[in-house]
């Protein structure tokens, strides 16, 4: 392949909520890479101050989705779970604590029925709500249990990171950019959470009413074009802007730049079709996405050394 020209190649797929995903790896000049699909979002309030407690106050998320078991039933005799998204400390830490601090810089919630496997308890804030953690700090500076150390779903962008992704060179704190392809609305953000599923999509409250503030997703795909790589240098919100740009100025390096947004702007049966079928999908619907999605790109920071498709001299392959 030639070194000015981007390559894309067939992964295996995920799933989203309601489908399989397929999954593109994009390699190009400069050493780009992307992993581009498009699927139904899923709405992660990890981190976010309210996200987790009892049921006073009332919070973002039930509480068992704090658990191994998201169908979990709470009960004082039962205690085969696992916490994953609060902190949590056993008793012992709690009283150790209390006698070396005066009065405690934290203190759990002692209810029988939130003690897990390992004798654990959620570590309770004097809101009420639970202090509720990403995989991926957003202030290491700050203790486990102050909430300030994690990211807010509430107003951080960022995604999670699973198998699929991982298995193709994704890591926590590297970027991405979500797009809307029907409306234009863009956002980047980092990956900051992670979860253990064969799936793509889960993403903070910030990028998802970035999309949806009604929570009407069902059966409208979000573009992404995710980043191997992209943290390397950079850490936290303040260094989506800078990656982004990093990663599609290496992108308007390739002469057939345009594909990419040619393949993203087409329904997703695209590559099933023929020629005569393809013809048909050329509408004003198609332009438009083209259209929103070259934008969304452009106000990132894509520059393509060519003009846009229809514009450009040479017809774009396939």
């Amino acid at each position: 392949m030639a070194t000015d020209q981007l390559s894309f190649s067939t992964l295996g797929a995920a799933k989203d909520r309601e489908k399989n995903v397929p999954l593109t790896l994009v390699t190009g000049p400069e050493g780009f890479k992307a992993v581009a699909y498009r699927c139904i979002l899923n709405e992660d309030n990890d981190g976010a101050p309210n996200c987790y407690g009892p049921n006073n106050p009332p919070a973002l998320e039930p509480l068992r989705y704090a658990t191994s078991h998201a169908s979990w039933v709470f009960s004082a005799t039962n205690h085969h779970f696992e916490w994953h998204a609060v902190v949590h400390r056993t008793q012992k830490q709690a009283d150790d604590e209390a006698a070396a601090h005066k009065p405690p810089r934290w203190k759990i919630d002692p209810n029988p029925a939130f003690q897990d496997n390992s004798q654990s308890f959620p570590v309770v804030k004097p809101s009420g709500f639970f202090v509720s953690s990403t995989s991926l700090p957003a202030h290491p500076g700050k203790e486990e249990w102050e909430q300030e150390r994690y990211f807010n779903a509430t107003d951080d962008p960022y995604a999670a990171i699973t198998p699929p992704l991982i298995n193709q060179g994704v890591r926590l704190g590297d970027y991405g950019l979500a797009v809307r392809a029907e409306t234009g609305k863009s956002i980047g953000f980092i990956f900051a959470d992670s979860g253990n599923e064969n799936k793509v999509g889960e993403v903070s409250r910030k990028v998802f009413r970035t999309f949806f503030p009604g929570a009407d997703q069902e059966g409208k795909d979000v573009i992404f074009f995710v980043f191997p790589g992209s943290g390397a240098g950079l850490s936290g919100v303040a260094g989506i802007k800078v990656a982004l740009k990093r990663q599609l100025t290496k992108l308007s390096q390739a002469l057939n730049a345009d594909e990419l947004i040619l393949q993203f702007a087409h329904p997703e049966i695209w590559g099933f079709l023929g020629p005569i079928e393809r013809l048909k999908d050329k509408d004003r619907d198609f332009d438009a996405r083209y259209q929103n999605i070259l934008r969304a790109l452009r106000d990132k920071g894509y520059r393509p050394r060519v003009g846009d498709f229809p514009l450009r001299s040479q017809p774009a392959m396939g």
